[in-house]
């Protein structure tokens, strides 16, 4: 019998969006994370973002490449929907990502690709260690567990709380599948009036960052400061 995830990996095929797994370069028999659903869109700079993510991705995970063709209007969805099934399928919690800035290169972009190998490369040990308490687990969330850009580790518990993911025409949709659910979560909170606050030591990335960003009242002006004000930090030079 064919299972979701072998019917939902056939019928990305028939969408000409191939599914390339990359074997971790490290054992990993003791690693509790060992997965990680890259979506990655082949734009020129949408290869040249995956093979660099690649690079420090498989030192710690085995990766499935979720690689869809421009234009790439289904956006988020074939790597989050693979995601979820393969989680919830295997009963194990994975990381997810994607080639951010593919279609729109930026120096904010790539920024945030080196905050997630600070983060789920060089601090993956910390996150897993977190596993026993949190369902869902990123650098930063939103109100109501928004997955603010959306990288994360999330476990099957977490997707199977969710409805199936589904095709959805705006590309907000996908930071938005665990708005209002009950799971635990981890995340720095970053609300709608927005402030980081300096007397937060739980962060795992900023622990030892002097300075933070102050309050913001518009979400518009909130990542162009927030990129200038702390991911221009020497974490996070792109050719490190």
């Amino acid at each position: 019998m064919t299972s979701s995830l072998e019917s939902f990996s056939i019928e990305l095929q028939k969408r000409g969006i191939e599914i390339i797994q990359h074997l971790s370069t490290s054992e990993l028999p003791s690693h509790r994370i060992k997965t990680c659903i890259l979506g990655v869109l082949l734009s020129d700079n949408g290869k040249k973002i995956e093979k660099y993510m690649l690079s420090w991705l498989t030192k710690k995970y085995n990766v499935f490449s979720i690689r869809q063709p421009l234009p790439g209007t289904l956006f988020e969805y074939p790597a989050l929907k693979f995601a979820q099934l393969f989680s919830t399928e295997y009963k194990e919690p994975v990381l997810y990502l994607h080639t951010k800035g593919a279609a729109n290169p930026s120096k904010q972009q790539r920024q945030i690709i080196n905050m997630w190998r600070h983060e789920f490369a060089d601090s993956k040990a910390s996150y897993e260690r977190m596993l026993d308490n949190y369902d869902l687990l990123l650098p930063y969330s939103g109100p109501q567990n928004i997955t603010w850009m959306n990288g994360f580790f999330a476990t099957a518990k977490a997707f199977a709380s969710i409805p199936p993911i589904s095709v959805f025409d705006n590309r907000f949709y996908y930071e938005i599948l665990f708005k209002g659910s009950s799971l635990s979560s981890y995340g720095h909170r970053l609300n709608n009036i927005i402030r980081i606050d300096s007397s937060d030591t739980t962060n795992l990335m900023y622990r030892d960052i002097n300075r933070f960003a102050s309050s913001f009242s518009q979400t518009s002006n909130f990542f162009h400061n927030l990129y200038a004000d702390i991911w221009c930090h020497r974490f996070l030079c792109w050719n490190r």
